[in-house]
Formats: structure tokens, sequence, C-alpha cells
């Protein structure tokens, strides 16, 4: 007819060359065609299931990635702390040690006066 461009008359004329296959031939045709949308199918269902994989790799990568930062964050808290304490300590030892220079020194003069 006037109004079907050439594909459509193509797919009429192929659909028309259906009913010119014997049965058998007609079932192998949708059996082969059952075969391709299940090959179809089986390619996406792959295709998720990568994509799937893929984002669960990722994700554990992050989680693993986050709990690294957090180890090294605690690591260096733990040795900022240890520095602070002994710094502290010194602090203390170098007060202590100017105390005992100061009586050490003071006994001295006394000595010394009492002496005289």
């Amino acid at each position: 007819s006037p109004f079907m461009n050439d594909a459509t008359a193509a797919a009429v004329a192929a659909a028309a060359d259906v009913t010119k296959f014997s049965k058998k031939q007609a079932s192998e045709v949708s059996k082969a065609h059952r075969m391709a949308k299940d090959a179809e199918k089986a390619l996406e269902h792959e295709r998720r299931q990568n994509m799937k994989r893929e984002q669960r790799r990722l994700s554990q990568e992050r989680k693993e990635s986050k709990a690294r930062e957090r180890e090294l964050a605690a690591e260096k808290k733990a040795a900022e702390r240890m520095a602070r304490e002994r710094s502290r300590e010194e602090r203390r030892r170098k007060k202590l040690d100017l105390r005992e220079q100061r009586e050490r020194f003071a006994q001295e003069q006394k000595e010394a006066a009492l002496k005289r």
C-alpha cells in the first residue's frame, strides 16, 4: 500500500515469509528467537552482576581506606600524647635539678659562713 515505508514493507514481507515456512522451520525460527533473547538476558544479567561486584569492591576499598586513616590518626594522636608526656617529664626533672642545685648552693654558703 502507498503509506508503508521500505522498512515496514520489509517487515511485512518477512512476516509473510514466515507463513511460507513449514511448521518445523517456523518452530526452529521461533526457537532461534528465544535463544537469542535468552542470550541477551544472560548478557544483561552478567553485566549487572559485574556492576554489583565492582560496586561492592569499591565500597570495601573505601571502608578499608577509612579504617586505615582512623588507625593512622589514632597512632599520631598517641605519639603526640607520648611526646607531651615526655616533655612534661623533662620539664619536671629540670625543675627538680635546679631546686637541688639551689639547695646545695645554699647549704655550701651556710657551711662557708659557719667556718668564718
